[in-house]
């Protein structure tokens, strides 16, 4: 297993990129979702399409996939894998998307917040440069600022509309 996959899943596109085991950004595209895939059924084949659509562009079976990382948008219980509560896609309220994915992909898959999932990744990103504190401030409608210091996450909501813009300070 030589390869891994990021997706972010929005409310109006989900983001793919195929990466190596370091971390090398290989490929990446962008699917828009219509509002079959959207659903509960649709959103397991949607990734799973793009998933194959990200491997076939580097010509790479599935088997040297080591799993699928994943973004949501919302509350979401990693443990459990479950979308309490999106805003964005009220149909996924207490939906079990990592189970579901599981069952389609037939891999591994590790579900997170998205926001959360950017802030572990500048974390992994920073760490790996040896930088052992960052800051990563997302604005959205539902604000989440992450900061992380020494490998541990404090999460801060705060419910204030603001326009989008990603920040990171070293």
């Amino acid at each position: 297993m030589k390869y891994c996959i990021g997706i972010d899943i929005g409310g109006t596109n989900m983001k793919g990129g195929l990466l190596d085991l370091e971390g090398k950004l290989l490929y990446s595209t962008v699917r828009r979702l219509s509002n079959e895939d959207k659903g509960r059924e649709g959103i397991p084949v949607a990734v799973s399409e793009l998933v194959d659509a990200l491997l076939q562009e580097k010509q790479i079976p599935r088997g040297e996939l080591a799993g699928v990382g994943l973004g949501a948008p919302g509350a979401i219980d990693v443990a459990a894998g479950v979308v309490t509560r999106s805003p964005n896609l009220p149909e996924w309220e207490n939906f079990a998307l990592r189970e579901s994915l599981i069952a389609k992909l037939g891999m591994r898959v590790e579900l997170e917040n998205d926001v959360n999932a950017i802030a572990r990744g500048e974390q992994w990103y920073l760490h790996g440069a040896g930088d052992r504190l960052g800051r990563c401030f997302v604005h959205g409608r539902q604000n989440l600022a992450r900061r992380i210091r020494h490998g541990r996450g404090n999460r801060t909501y705060q419910h204030r509309p603001r326009r989008s813009a990603l920040q990171l300070w070293k």
